[in-house]
């Protein structure tokens, strides 16, 4: 209680007896205030109200007021219900800490006063108005009026003018270059380069999980459902996701890859759009700029097209997108209830994030994964520590949370009840067998190594490949991702006892530790397929973390800091992002000669095992169709996720076989002698001794 935090006011020699008189009041009216009875709060409230007229101050009971706090004189100082004084402040008289708004307008039950850092002097007649943060060792000259957030060691004079500069958006330019433009700058090169990526380099990189949403978002348009007869999903089916956006545009437009190129590109600035509408909840716009930055330099690759983690955020079918908007919309959503404990002004986005909620598990249990359960978990978390802290649950973050599980679990049953074409691929539900745990965590090394961008060229290094100077910039970037992990961790453990910490944004932290720490688990828990990809919370995390030190670091620490990740993310930018850009127009890849020749010689289909198919079909600009078969079973149609309804003789006359030097082994095993009858028309060889090959048939070989 503030009562007990002020136990020493009246032991300060400076302070007259008149003062300790009021301050002995306060106290009185603190306790009893605190004390949640009704009857004693109505004294507390008579008991500052004569304390006000007597020593001509009003400091409400409910404020809170730090140790060490000297006021030379009482007269004329108004402290509000919600403020917030720091330790060892000066007051001198006039001063008043004032709320913008009335209780019933907004924030009726969360802080509508300033909250003030320690070691503050504030200067006669001074007025501090409305829910702002005045940092550490501040000083507020004589009469000044403070609207707008003050950072640590500043002074204040005048009208929210800092050191002859003016606060926040009345910042002179100089400043704002580096805390605004410069950010800005690099969210609009990062965002424009993945958008033409999504136009000019969709057919090159498209794998064949890319061509199969881009060919069912044809098949909804053209029956006009979400489920299509002749299509069997896999794991998810598509409500709300990016193949739906694409639907769409394909009634527009009556192609293929430029209506999942709109698709992608409309869900990656919706992404973004929800990435700030999370992140302004707990930080200022300059910081979540300074996020959104990270966000896209923490794919480190040395392509971002054919990083799987890049695909589930910007590139291609961006797979994930959806499941990340709700899960970005619906923690902006609570981590606001946490700060306000109060729906107002929240009503129609904890709507939308409620129906995001229900679609989202409809499509899979994605959603309940990497953001139900986390909330959740800390919700619980938060209703124990509140309890023993003896503080009052926060309902409205309580009701939230009890609303999110009731959508989405409500969706979860309505997908077990729509009767849809889907084969499970990724395991199931069951309860991991022991051995298969012990087998889990040996790929933790594995994941680890996939989140950090290293996989890849550790697999050059086994194979015996070349490693180019791209490669060494990717493993530099992926050591400072490790040592800013590394950094921000001590940076948590050395400040963990420092009162003034953004309580909101350290929540929204947890939120998504508990999302990546729970998805792991899942994996030893459940007989489910152990992917990387759906640690790809562990991208929103990054970010997160980085806000984070950005607002608690200051001087030239903070400048050295920015300096870093900008030049992380200039490397990134150029290596991951515009290199492979360049590189669609500077190079031809086997598939883009492969689908030429199809092309020239009228051939309409290719055959192909799963990935090669899908690469081939983009190389073409989507005019040839992919069979693909499982590679495991030469010649199997795969029976999901695949077009079904190409496979008879006279697919097989306008059809192409590919091979590569493994599947044209498995080829020739299972033909056997009929191999002969088939007839290469197109052979690509490569420095490393292996090749593709193209071949036609007589006879259809695809069977079910």
């Amino acid at each position: 209680m503030s009562a007990k935090l002020i136990k020493d006011f009246w032991n300060d020699n400076l302070t007259d007896g008149v003062n300790k008189k009021a301050l002995k009041r306060y106290m009185k009216a603190s306790k009893m205030f605190n004390s949640k009875k009704r009857y004693k709060q109505f004294i507390a409230l008579l008991m500052n109200k004569r304390n006000s007229k007597k020593y001509g101050c009003n400091i409400y009971p409910s404020a809170k007021l730090g140790k060490g706090l000297y006021i030379p004189h009482f007269v004329g100082i108004v402290i509000g219900n919600t403020a917030e004084i720091g330790e060892n402040c000066t007051i001198f008289p006039g001063v008043v800490f004032g709320a913008k708004y009335s209780p019933n307008k907004e924030n009726p039950k969360g802080r509508r006063h300033p909250k003030c850092g320690n070691n503050c002097v504030f200067g006669a007649n001074s007025s501090i108005i409305g829910d702002i943060t005045i940092g550490n060792n501040v000083t507020v000259g004589a009469g000044a009026v403070v609207t707008k957030d003050v950072p640590d060691n500043s002074i204040v004079i005048g009208h929210n003018i800092l050191k002859n500069n003016y606060l926040e958006d009345n910042m002179t330019k100089n400043k704002i270059n580096i805390g605004f433009y410069v950010p800005l700058v690099f969210v609009f090169l990062f965002l424009t380069t993945v958008i033409l990526l999504n136009f000019f380099s969709l057919g090159r990189y498209m794998d064949s999980d890319m061509y199969g949403d881009m060919y069912v978002a044809k098949l909804m348009w053209e029956q006009k459902t979400l489920f299509p007869a002749n299509w069997v999903f896999g794991n998810q089916i598509y409500i709300l996701a990016t193949p739906n956006i694409a639907a769409l545009f394909y009634g527009l437009t009556g192609n293929m890859m430029i209506s999942m190129s709109l698709a992608s590109s409309i869900m990656i600035v919706l992404t973004l759009i929800s990435f700030y509408y999370c992140f302004t909840a707990c930080y200022s716009k300059k910081t979540v700029l300074f996020g959104i930055v990270v966000l896209f330099a923490c794919f480190i690759s040395t392509s971002i097209p054919d990083n799987e983690f890049g695909q589930l955020f910007f590139y291609g079918s961006t797979f994930y997108s959806c499941y990340i908007i709700t899960l970005l919309v619906s923690l902006g959503v609570y981590l606001r209830t946490i700060k306000n404990d109060s729906f107002n002004g929240l009503i129609t986005m904890l709507i939308v994030s409620s129906i995001l909620s229900l679609l989202m598990g409809i499509q899979s249990l994605r959603q309940t994964l990497i953001m139900v359960l986390p909330i959740a978990f800390h919700q619980f978390l938060f209703v124990i520590y509140s309890k023993i802290k003896k503080k009052p649950i926060n309902k409205s973050s309580l009701i939230t949370t009890v609303l999110f599980l009731f959508s989405n679990l409500t969706g979860v049953i309505i997908s077990k009840l729509i009767d849809v074409k889907r084969e499970e691929i990724i395991g199931g539900l069951g309860f991991s067998p022991f051995y298969d745990i012990k087998n889990k965590i040996l790929t933790i090394p594995y994941n680890i190594l996939s989140l950090l961008g290293l996989r890849p060229i550790l697999s050059k290094v086994k194979n015996g490949d070349t490693i180019l100077v791209s490669d060494i910039f990717s493993i530099i970037c992926s050591v400072a991702l490790i040592i800013f992990i590394i950094v921000f961790i001590i940076f948590v453990i050395k400040n963990r006892k420092n009162e003034n910490k953004n309580i909101v944004a350290a929540n929204g932290i947890v939120v998504l530790l508990l999302g990546v720490l729970g998805t792991e688990a899942t994996f030893f828990l459940i007989d489910i397929s152990r992917l990387s990809k759906y640690l790809f919370v562990f991208f929103i995390l990054v970010p997160a973390m980085a806000m984070y030190l950005f607002e608690k670091l200051d001087g030239k620490i903070k400048v050295l800091y920015c300096a870093l990740v900008y030049l992380v993310s200039f490397t990134v930018l150029l290596i991951s992002y515009i290199s492979p850009l360049i590189s669609t127009f500077t190079k031809k890849t086997d598939y883009d000669k492969i689908a030429e020749y199809m092309k020239e010689n009228n051939k309409t289909i290719v055959y192909a095992v799963w990935n090669d198919a899908g690469h081939i079909a983009g190389a073409s600009g989507g005019t040839i169709l992919a069979g693909r078969w499982d590679a495991t079973k030469i010649f199997n149609i795969k029976s999901h996720t695949n077009i079904l309804d190409i496979y008879t003789e006279d697919d097989n006359a306008v059809a192409c076989y590919m091979f590569t030097d493994d599947s044209l082994k498995q080829a020739k095993e299972y033909l056997q002698d009929d191999f002969n009858k088939l007839h290469l028309v197109k052979e690509i060889k490569h420095d490393d001794n292996t090749s593709k090959y193209l071949y036609i048939s007589d006879r259809k070989l695809m069977y079910k």
